[in-house]
């Protein structure tokens, strides 16, 4: 494989999304648990709509993994799970203040 240099222009888009997430994610870190859990499912839901290749590529192994399943079912199962991720990384972030501490 060919290594090329990556183009300015992406590399400026991913500083700014990398710059975007770090302050979103620090302010939520500060919300209580449920507002920061809404916060983290519509961000799951905005990264399903707007990362294209990695919603695809999601799409692709969903399909590749379960076959029966009918193409809505799978788009809600893609979702679904965006949804969940988005939830699961604020969790984590949130659990320094979840952990009792002596």
């Amino acid at each position: 494989m060919a290594d090329h240099p990556v183009p300015a222009w992406r590399r400026l888009r991913r500083r700014l999304w990398w710059l975007v997430l770090v302050i979103v994610l620090g302010l939520v870190a500060r919300l209580p648990l449920g507002a920061s859990r809404a916060v983290g499912r519509f961000l799951g839901r905005a990264g399903l709509r707007l990362r294209r290749r990695e919603r695809e590529a999601a799409r692709a192994n969903l399909a590749a993994a379960w076959p029966e399943l009918t193409g809505d079912a799978r788009e809600r199962l893609l979702a679904e799970s965006a949804r969940r991720l988005g939830e699961t990384l604020v969790d984590t972030l949130a659990a320094p203040r979840l952990v009792a501490r002596p």
